[in-house]
This record gives structure tokens, C-alpha cells and sequence, in this order.
């Protein structure tokens, strides 16, 4: 009888590891300090996540994404980003689906409330004012810009058909 219970214990506790698993979208942190936290996300195809918070957001988008989004007030949209797409988004509450047939993956950076604003900022030496057309900002507000750094095309590359950039928020 002991060993019946063990074994129904044991039973359980592996099923709830397994949906959890299932049902989630895989989140790594990447970097966390006052200021931010930073996480990489993967999401399965078709792979659905249960409701969840974020607070104010940049996603920069690592794949092609194509998701349906559960607000928490139950209303859906659908949400189309192309790989190195930039997107800002308010605190949320939201459940997502992944609608592709390819796994996702993003950065997602959270701003953390009340964190203490930036030393030295403005920079003297700002790079958007020193070279704006290798430094466009897709996105920027009193919390947070987003600059897409282009880099000189003299460096080597690994692909040709890929124009060399990096992001930095």
C-alpha cells in the first residue's frame, strides 16, 4: 500500500513536470540588473503559454513570428514580426500562441519600474548624432532608445546575403 502511494506520488509530481513543460514557452535570462531584465525566448510551433505579466518591454525578434495574443480582459489579435524587428510594448497581461510552423525565438528586454534613471546620460559622444545613417533608432521614449548599429561592410562576414547590424538598447 506504501509503495502504491509512492508510486501515485511520484506519478503526479511527473505529470505536472510535463505539462508545465508542455504548455510554457522557454525563458532564459540573459542579464539582470537594476535597470532591466533581459530574457531570450523560445516558443515551439504551435506551442501555447498560459497567462503571464510583463512590464514595459523592447522585443527584438530573432525569427519571422506569427502569434495569437489573449489579453487578459479575453480579447485576441494576431501579431506579425519579421526577424530583427524592433517592438516597445506597455505592461501587459497576455497568454500567447505560436501560429507558425517554425519555432520562435526573441529578446525580450523588461524595464523594471522604478529603476533609478542612468548616469551620464546624454552621452557626449552620442552616436546617432555623430552618424546617424549607421545608427538609426527604431525606437525610442523618455525610459528607453533602441539603436540598430550598422557595421562597416570592410568586416568580414560570414553570409553575403546578410547586411551586418547588431542592436543595442
Amino acid at each position: 500500500m506504501l509503495m502504491t502511494i509512492r508510486r501515485l506520488g511520484f506519478s503526479i509530481c511527473l505529470c505536472v513536470l510535463l505539462v508545465k513543460a508542455g504548455n510554457a514557452a522557454s525563458e532564459k535570462v540573459e542579464i539582470e540588473n537594476q535597470w532591466v531584465r533581459v530574457l531570450r525566448v523560445t516558443q515551439a510551433p504551435h506551442e501555447k503559454s498560459p497567462m503571464h505579466e510583463h512590464p514595459a518591454s523592447v522585443v527584438v525578434y530573432l525569427t519571422d513570428l506569427h502569434q495569437k495574443i489573449t489579453r487578459a480582459d479575453g480579447k485576441t489579435h494576431d501579431l506579425k514580426k519579421k526577424a530583427r524587428e524592433v517592438a516597445y510594448f506597455d505592461a501587459t497581461k497576455q497568454a500567447e500562441e505560436s501560429v507558425s510552423n517554425k519555432p520562435i525565438e526573441g529578446i525580450i528586454v523588461e524595464l523594471k519600474p522604478g529603476a533609478p534613471k542612468a548616469v551620464g546620460w546624454p552621452v557626449k559622444l552620442d552616436p546617432v548624432k555623430l552618424d546617424a545613417k549607421h545608427h538609426p533608432v527604431p525606437f525610442e521614449n523618455d525610459r528607453v532608445r533602441v539603436l540598430h548599429t550598422i557595421l562597416d561592410r570592410m568586416l568580414k562576414v560570414h553570409s553575403t546575403n546578410t547586411r551586418p547590424m547588431s542592436s543595442s538598447i
